[in-house]
């Protein structure tokens, strides 16, 4: 074992690589190798290592045969070891060890630079456009902000919040201007991951009187609102903006009851609110359930609230658990069961009920 390397060992008791441990051209295979991912195939690692020796002084010598050589001394002295025809790490803190180290070169950013360059032209890479992504911030490409939001409204548009977050937190709080509605739009991905205190910070950031004709005013209303309640419960700031994004809505349209919804939920939590709180259940109750019947069977939800008679109240979660298709909110439906079966002197029935409930919510 190299004599810096035991010392370290003794030390901490732990192999902490740094740039010394690693000659010229093995920092030019490892810095290709932590520039893609690990379990990469060594074909892949080399086409990338072979493109950066065409484009940097610094590996102008290297060749196909010094990468093997090099690569089998790696690999030799367990840094990587080979999976068949893919490349891995032998140890995950090796890993971090050596992406510190490619943080850390002085060389990082030019590097990055051709790294970028290469991406383009090799679209069957795995993950490419997260990799574009990163080394373009890296290297700071010019508008590498604008590529790593394009890609996070993608990653948006698929549902993949946390991945999205990962992108816009690189972007946000810098200098580049995204505009009022992109800065929406990463608000709304920070509620999905329930950063909540992220969420208010950027939506009372944003100049409405600076937004764009486009700008989506009933988006930004409601889900603040929404954020405000789930961020530290003030209602009644919570309960303004919803009311305040039903000015950018029609009656007609199914994101009034979706607001209306949320406004009953609210209401009835606050001392005077029940009679306006019923007042909304039944107009959804009434006007929803073929219109809008998601909208109507999550509100439902609350029927033991407003509805007396059990019967009636059974009967009708009963439909709106066949129209839910998402388990979580059928689930929910079957919770309220339990609030019925407590009113009508069946604790025993309610206990089974929502221990189900919460058995079943838990996994989900």
């Amino acid at each position: 074992i190299d004599k810096k390397i035991l010392k370290q060992v003794l030390r901490n008791n732990c192999i902490k690589y740094s740039e010394s441990n690693f000659n010229i051209l093995q920092k030019w295979i490892l810095f290709s190798f932590i520039s893609l991912y690990d379990g990469v195939s060594i074909l892949e690692v080399k086409n990338l290592a072979l493109y950066i020796s065409k484009n940097m002084y610094l590996f102008c010598n290297s060749n196909d045969e010094q990468f093997h050589k090099q690569l089998g001394e790696l690999v030799d002295h367990k840094h990587l070891y080979t999976d068949g025809d893919a490349l891995r790490v032998t140890h995950d803190s090796d890993y971090i060890d050596y992406v510190d180290i490619y943080e850390n070169s002085l060389i990082k950013k030019i590097f990055s630079k051709h790294v970028y360059e290469f991406l383009l032209s090799e679209e069957t890479i795995y993950n490419r456009d997260e990799l574009i992504c990163k080394h373009s911030r890296i290297a700071e490409i010019p508008d590498w902000q604008k590529i790593n939001f394009e890609y996070g409204k993608h990653l948006y548009e698929q549902k993949k919040f946390y991945e999205a977050h990962k992108l816009f937190m690189n972007i946000y709080d810098r200098s580049y201007n995204l505009g009022e509605q992109n800065y929406l739009l990463i608000a709304l991905n920070e509620y999905e991951n329930g950063y909540y205190n992220t969420c208010l910070s950027i939506l009372e950031k944003i100049d409405l009187n600076n937004s764009e004709d486009s700008f989506d005013k009933f988006s930004y209303f409601f889900n603040y609102g929404k954020c405000i309640y789930n961020n530290n419960g003030k209602i009644d700031l919570a309960l303004e903006k919803l009311n305040e994004s039903l000015n950018y809505v029609n009656k007609n349209d199914e994101r009034y009851y979706i607001v209306q919804n949320y406004l009953h939920m609210l209401l009835i939590e606050i001392p005077g609110g029940y009679k306006k709180s019923k007042t909304i259940f039944y107009e959804i109750k009434d006007e929803c359930e073929h219109k809008f019947p998601i909208i109507w069977a999550n509100t439902m939800r609350g029927c033991h609230n407003f509805i007396a008679d059990s019967d009636e109240a059974i009967n009708i979660l009963n439909r709106a658990e066949k129209i839910l298709l998402n388990p979580l909110e059928k689930w929910y439906i079957k919770n309220t069961e339990g609030f019925i079966n407590i009113r009508n002197g069946n604790l025993d029935n309610a206990l089974k009920i929502f221990k189900d409930s919460y058995d079943n919510i838990r996994k989900i």
